[in-house]
């Protein structure tokens, strides 16, 4: 593509010719290029267009169709003798499916895209109330947010969560079952103050904080209920609130060399308005993150209906980009077969509506659902899909509750994400066939009737559940669990906590001990 560019335009310089200027270069470029646009109208024969408007989804679909079992293969390379029998049928589905994900014309943005940092907001905002008196000049606006147990490990990779008023039972289940799958990088939280004013959760969590690869952060919170009252409880998600102190203000001064002294920061309220936690949270994952390498990998993933298989970083590419200007972003979607945007109206369609517009919803109803609970790709692409969530929520002023999903699926669909120049490829898994298995769509009926029937599979005892994917194997992330009843018995109500009495058994009196 870049050499017929190239060739085509070297052809107006071919008309000037001089006593210096040879016909043969000339004519050689021509001949080229004629082959070249040959071999470019032929790629294309397969009618996905292959010109610099490609998106990175139709380049991944392309290379499937090439190589049909290559996406299969490479999800599951440690389990290449359990695929079954049905491989060419479940990639022709596969591939059917990913034709639905490609980007809507209707809904494009034409880019590229760069996304403010989330303190340029504040400064703006500050500047707009006037509360900022301070020379501009010498002020900077930084995060403020520190870690109240842990150490992050920079070069490591990182589960990222926001869990607030949560058990014991919830944090076990996502923290046992994610080590138990011989992971071993961070696990970076963000906990309501008061959880670790409870004994088991702070003995739990300073447990894993202590040498052992788990961060807790705890932002001050504060909620409002329907008649304007301060109050601790965000009530499930369902109340706006405001996180004070995740910003401030730094003075630079002359005798501030390190330029890192956390005493020159001057914690800040929240300077946006109330808005959901779901929303919020993307400004704390924003902070959380910053610590970890370009390179390195990171999951965004909700907390309490979370489970763990296999470990998710196991089959990961590593550094896409060896400039590490940019990185590889995964998203993955809901189950086509029983649901879209459209069909969601009381959720995903009203989302997009409420923040977008009318003419934006109609345009993605026919579109598979992309979940936001689930997020993963290289520290770089990462840290812009974040400042792009929280930009969406500043721009369109949404705070209903589940809005983020809305902002997720226009940020993909619209290729605004695609177009910023830190995030090089966005891959969608298809529900069923990536790393994070959604299972909310799968509810009109048991899980044991959708496809081959082999989604879930009792252990050998009968006493538990192994979920898969669809080709038969190990799914590494199960997500929205709770919302089938067999599993959700047996994740959080059984084995949930049997893993924390068997923590409490084995660890208990030494925690006590260490605090």
């Amino acid at each position: 593509e870049r050499l017929l560019m190239t060739m085509m335009m070297m052809m107006p310089y071919c008309g000037r010719r001089t006593r210096r200027t040879s016909s043969l270069p000339c004519l050689v470029a021509l001949i080229l290029s004629c082959a070249l646009l040959v071999a470019w109208n032929g790629s294309n024969s397969n009618g996905i267009q292959n010109d610099s408007s490609s998106s990175p989804l139709q380049r991944q679909l392309r290379q499937q169709q090439q190589q049909p079992s290559a996406f299969r293969r490479r999800l599951s390379e440690n389990e290449e003798k359990n695929i079954s029998s049905s491989q060419e049928t479940t990639t022709t589905i596969l591939a059917q499916h990913l034709q639905q994900f490609q980007p809507s014309d209707e809904a494009r943005v034409i880019g590229p895209s760069v996304f403010p940092k989330p303190t340029q907001k504040i400064r703006a905002l500050l500047r707009q109330n006037h509360d900022n008196h301070d020379d501009d000049d010498d002020v900077e606006i930084v995060v403020a947010l520190k870690p109240v147990l842990g150490q992050h490990r920079p070069d490591h990779d990182a589960v990222v969560l926001f869990a607030a008023e949560y058990s014991i039972h919830v944090y076990a289940q996502f923290i046992e079952s994610l080590r138990a799958t011989g992971y071993d990088g961070d696990i970076v939280l963000s906990v309501h103050p008061n959880d670790l004013k409870k004994d088991d959760i702070d003995q739990y969590l300073s447990y894993y904080a202590n040498g052992r690869g788990v961060v807790v952060y705890a932002p001050q919170q504060v909620c409002y209920t329907r008649q304007g009252e301060e109050t601790e409880s965000a009530n499930g998600g369902g109340r706006t609130c405001h996180l004070h102190q995740v910003y401030g203000k730094k003075r630079q001064t002359s005798n501030n060399n390190t330029g890192d002294d956390d005493d020159d920061i001057e914690p800040l309220p929240d300077a946006r308005g109330p808005r959901t936690l779901q929303n919020i949270r993307y400004e704390i994952y924003w902070a959380m993150v910053a610590p970890y390498h370009g390179s390195s990998w990171i999951l965004l993933v909700d907390a309490r209906d979370t489970i763990f298989q296999t470990n998710p970083f196991a089959n990961v590419p590593r550094r896409t980009d060896p400039t590490g200007r940019s990185g590889l972003l995964y998203l993955f979607g809901e189950s086509i077969e029983a649901t879209n945007i459209g069909k969601s109206a009381q959720y995903n369609y009203r989302w997009i509506r409420q923040a977008y517009g009318v003419e934006v919803a109609d345009a993605l109803a026919d579109k598979p659902i992309i979940c936001s609970g689930a997020t993963m790709g290289e520290t770089v692409a990462i840290e812009t899909y974040l400042r792009a969530m929280v930009a969406e929520a500043d721009e369109t002023g949404t705070v209903l509750m589940g809005s983020d999903q809305g902002f997720h699926n226009r940020l993909y669909y619209s290729q605004k994400l695609a177009n910023a120049d830190s995030i090089h490829d966005i891959v969608v898994f298809d529900q069923g066939a990536g790393i994070v298995n959604n299972l909310a769509a799968l509810r009109s009926k048991p899980l044991e009737e959708w496809g081959n029937g082999k989604l879930v599979e009792k252990t050998a005892n009968g006493g538990g559940f192994v979920v898969k994917n669809w080709d038969g194997t190990i799914s590494p992330v199960v997500h929205q669990f709770d919302r089938h009843k067999d599993l959700a018995r047996y994740f959080s109500r059984i084995k949930g906590r049997q893993d924390y009495q068997r923590w409490k058994s084995q660890h208990g009196q030494s925690t006590a001990a260490e605090r």
